[in-house]
């Protein structure tokens, strides 16, 4: 797909953008209320790699549209308090991310609200952020 950035186009390429971020945050406040209705019964689709269902939700935060990235921070809080045991894979992976993408502005404003969305749901969590997987 080949787009023209003219300034008769300017207008088109506007309102196109517009649209996905409403789509986008439409989507993601969606997908929040699925967590926090169906809680640990997600488990399976959230850590099932073929869906990728986290690594969409992670692609979001470094949207060029901060609505987005407050979405996306807040579908990683839902998934948190639905799953608390996804809470400190989240809490590593925005670290690493912040660590990894330190020169975008997108991406440090995306990684630290879902890091503050995700710490500010600790409340909702009845044992705290585990630290350690189980074994089985």
């Amino acid at each position: 797909m080949c787009v023209d950035f003219s300034p008769e186009n300017a207008k088109e390429i506007n309102q196109e953008t517009i649209f996905n971020q409403h789509l986008l945050v439409c989507a993601l406040q969606e997908m929040s209320a699925l967590f926090i209705n169906l809680g640990t019964s997600m488990q399976h689709l959230v850590t099932d790699q073929s869906f990728g269902l986290l690594d969409g939700i992670f692609s979001v935060l470094i949207h060029p549209s901060q609505s987005t990235r407050l979405s996306a921070a807040w579908a990683l809080r839902c998934l948190c308090v639905a799953i608390p045991s996804m809470a400190f894979k989240c809490i590593e992976r925005c670290l690493q991310a912040l660590d990894n993408l330190k020169t975008s502005s997108e991406a440090i404003s995306g990684y630290s609200a879902a890091l503050a969305a995700i710490l500010g749901a600790v409340r909702h969590m009845p044992l705290g952020i585990p630290y350690a997987t189980g074994k089985v």
